[in-house]
């Protein structure tokens, strides 16, 4: 994201919803994000390379004049596989990259800074992680079953998952919590919402009727209550924010 919001007249500050994305992200150029969970606290700025953990509480970002920043999406699990560590020791948590990933991130963040290019930049980040994948995890049945509930977008059962995944329900979730940070049926929520929230922001033109029937909520109202829970609002709030928004969740889960 190469973002000027001075120059394009936009707000820096945002709200941004409950998410299971987990993200490593850099700052390249320009001001560091500035966070922090309630509305009247003050904004905590982040280092120049941090870890996003699932986010199961408001949000909001502040993003100064605007910055040149690069990051990586991890696939569920995907960030657990390849580090080990509990993802729910992440949750609702911004933390330092090199408490992760170890002195070597100062190296990964140098060769970005010196790599305009977003081909370049995406090169260096590869070989980064391929270089650690040697030590990931091997892909387990549960990596499968997991990559099944997204692309139904969260429409799944926790039996059905779990009888993908050749675990037992209790053992699926238990597995849940340590490689998503959060039971299996509240990332199935998380997901779906995100995917209706993302086409949501990419044709504003749709009902939230026709949304909600797209993406497998039993009605409106269901898809009222998830939206209240997982944003603070009601979706015609979201309406009104669309017009001048930054797109926050398909920017961040998607990459556009």
């Amino acid at each position: 994201m190469d973002a000027d919001f001075a120059s394009a007249g936009l707000p820096s500050s945002y709200h941004y919803p409950w998410s299971a994305q987990i993200r490593l992200c850099f700052y390249i150029q320009g001001d560091l994000i500035g966070v922090k969970k309630k509305a009247q606290d003050p904004f905590t700025t982040l280092g120049s390379s941090f870890v996003v953990g699932p986010q199961l509480t408001d949000t909001y970002l502040d993003f100064g004049k605007g910055a040149l920043t690069v990051a990586v999406s991890f696939r569920a699990g995907g960030l657990q596989r390849l580090t080990g560590i509990p993802i729910g020791e992440l949750t609702n948590k911004e933390v330092d990259a090199v408490d992760i990933f170890g002195t070597e991130i100062a190296l990964v963040e140098r060769q970005l800074r010196d790599a305009w290019q977003p081909a370049a930049q995406a090169a260096i980040l590869e070989q980064f992680l391929l270089q650690r994948l040697s030590r990931a995890k091997a892909l387990l049945p549960f990596d499968q079953a997991i990559n099944e509930l997204v692309k139904h977008h969260g429409n799944l059962s926790v039996e059905k998952t779990a009888a993908l995944s050749c675990l037992s329900k209790r053992q699926f979730e238990r597995k849940c919590i340590e490689r998503l940070g959060m039971s299996p049926k509240l990332f199935a929520r998380l997901i779906r919402f995100s995917k209706a929230y993302m086409y949501k922001e990419g044709h504003p033109q749709l009902s939230w009727i026709k949304i909600a029937h797209e993406f497998g909520y039993h009605d409106q109202m269901h898809l009222i209550h998830e939206f209240k829970q997982f944003t603070g609002h009601n979706p015609s709030a979201i309406d009104k924010e669309l017009p001048g928004s930054l797109k926050l969740v398909n920017l961040f889960e998607r990459g556009t």
